[in-house]
């Protein structure tokens, strides 16, 4: 898979030398608000993002796979094959008494 990305802005920019510079920490202060592309010989080579930024593409990711996963198995599935719910119960060893015991979440 190819990617193509948009030229950053010259704000959003580090260069490798820039790191042994003694940049580093104003480097990575300036990722945790915007993401900042690292150039090697003026190309871009990594992009340098702050945690909240990397939790929040990987939750996107991960929500973005698992939609994939159930619409292929929604087109593959005939309409008529089920399982039922005492059967997954049975399969993941859940009881009755388990589901009443659960707290109640409240989901946003």
């Amino acid at each position: 898979m190819t990617a193509t990305i948009a030229l950053p802005k010259v704000n959003q920019t580090a260069s490798v030398s820039d790191f042994s510079r003694g940049k580093t920490a104003e480097i990575i202060e300036r990722a945790q608000r915007e993401p900042v592309f690292v150039l090697s010989r003026n190309k871009p080579t990594a992009v340098l993002i702050g945690i909240e930024e990397y939790s929040a593409l990987q939750e996107f990711m991960e929500d973005w796979l698992d939609a994939k996963i159930a619409e292929e198995r929604l087109d593959r599935w005939d309409g008529k094959t089920t399982i039922s719910e005492e059967d997954v119960m049975a399969h993941l060893g859940i009881t009755e008494a388990d589901l009443a015991a659960t707290p109640e979440v409240e989901i946003e």
